[in-house]
């Protein structure tokens, strides 16, 4: 019981000493719950407009239908009613599958359409960035989370920064009046002159060595890290291109040590082993002794999953 007591005495300290802590909590709880309530709705309206059925087979059907009384006295065999009950449940959920998602994102938008763009200026919805296409309620690709943006996509890729149609803006960032046009030629190579062309992804933008072609995968660069994609010269781009770069073998195992450039910049690989590059230094920089200091520092990480051993190795340990 004492160390109870003495838990909440810490507790009261903690807030005493640190309001905002507390207050910080208490916002981040009321956020949360207010999107999993969100969630709950959706999937309630979703399944009260498309799964009706289904709905009252869960809430009501199941309940009446099994007898759990006759079931508990033994008069009912429960085995033949679950498997029964399971056949037509099972139909109904393999109904609810077939639907496309292009016909959930119009029943959401007719639903929700006044509270989604009840905030446009007379409840115009037309595209302030292409000017053709209009603003429509969208699922995210991997059904994580929704966006408003033009129908026009990809022809346009507008995407409103906020639920409502609203672009938030930052008074600390400018903001940029003529988006980057992609694909955007920055040069050929001095050597191969190939085309160098700068592009968008789903991750964000990148260089790339040479067009598209099939059965071919052209060299790529991640310029996630760079943040005034618009100053992204020829000369910057045959430096990312040249990742990674080997800068030789590890003394204990012989593995290759490794600079690479990814979506969150620079980095230093032996085998699982991951760390950053300094924002302090430069990439060209690091030699092989400074990157098995950054290799042997406290801001190392393991990525990927490690190797599987050969099944005669686990069998000769085991023996």
């Amino acid at each position: 019981m004492n160390y109870r007591i003495r838990i909440i005495k810490i507790t009261a300290q903690i807030t005493a000493k640190q309001p905002l802590y507390l207050v910080l909590r208490l916002f981040f709880l009321v956020v949360s719950l207010a999107f999993y309530f969100l969630f709950l709705f959706l999937v309630y309206v979703f399944l009260f407009i498309f799964c009706s059925t289904l709905v009252s087979m869960v809430v009501t059907d199941f309940l009446s239908y099994l007898q759990l009384d006759n079931v508990s006295a033994g008069l009912t065999e429960w085995k033949g009613l679950l498997s029964d009950y399971w056949t037509r449940f099972s139909s109904h959920c393999k109904q609810a599958e077939s639907i496309h998602i292009h016909q959930v994102e119009k029943m959401l938008e007719k639903t929700f359409g006044a509270m989604l763009f009840g905030s446009l200026p007379d409840n115009n919805r037309a595209c302030p960035s292409c000017m053709e296409g209009n603003l429509i309620f969208k699922v995210s690709r991997y059904g994580a989370g929704y966006f408003i943006g033009c129908d026009q996509h990809p022809k346009c890729r507008y995407i409103a920064k906020s639920l409502y149609g609203e672009e938030e803006e930052d008074d600390d960032v400018p903001q940029k009046k003529h988006p980057v046009e992609e694909p955007k030629l920055l040069g050929l190579h001095p050597v191969s002159n190939e085309k160098i062309l700068l592009k968008s992804g789903p991750y964000g933008f990148y260089v790339q060595l040479g067009e598209d072609r099939k059965g071919f995968l052209p060299k790529r660069a991640s310029v996630s890290h760079f943040k005034d994609v618009d100053a992204i010269t020829l000369e910057n781009a045959l430096e990312w291109l040249r990742y990674p770069v080997t800068l030789g073998k590890h003394p204990k195992d012989g593995q290759p040590v490794i600079i690479k450039l990814g979506n969150a910049g620079f980095s230093v690989r032996h085998r699982r082993s991951i760390v950053p590059v300094p924002k302090n230094t430069k990439p060209e920089h690091i030699t092989m002794d400074k990157a098995l200091k950054l290799l042997s520092s406290n801001n190392v990480r393991l990525c990927g999953r490690p190797k599987a051993k050969p099944k005669l190795e686990e069998a000769l340990e085991a023996m």
